[in-house]
């Protein structure tokens, strides 16, 4: 009976990593601005882009300008420094409760 236990946890451990690992990364597109100024989406842009590197500076948070809503974003912050008012495809995973990517991956969108 206990082997019978011990396999019948193991199967329910290995399909739980195994969903886990199989998770894939949604995907934005936008502009990599600050988050005070990604909420308008004008602003978001590579004229902005000494301005967002200064409120990040200053204690704000990078972001992910969209047309229609923004996110913050937990990303590297050369990555974000590099990239700052950069059209880009983030990919990573959003956690909804607090607005906020957490980044995996970024590239430059044409």
């Amino acid at each position: 009976m206990k082997k019978i236990l011990i396999l019948m946890v193991i199967a329910v451990v290995s399909v739980c990593f195994a969903a886990v690992s199989q998770a894939e990364d949604d995907s934005w597109t936008g502009y990599l601005s600050d988050a005070a100024c990604a909420k308008d989406f004008e602003k978001a842009s590579m004229d902005h882009t000494a301005c967002a590197k200064g409120c990040v500076k200053r204690g704000g948070s990078w972001a992910l300008a969209m047309k229609e809503s923004f996110h913050v974003l937990e990303i590297d912050a050369d990555t974000a420094d590099a990239h700052a008012g950069h059209h880009v495809m983030i990919k990573g995973t959003l956690d909804k409760d607090t607005n906020t990517i957490k980044v995996s991956s970024l590239e430059m969108v044409k």
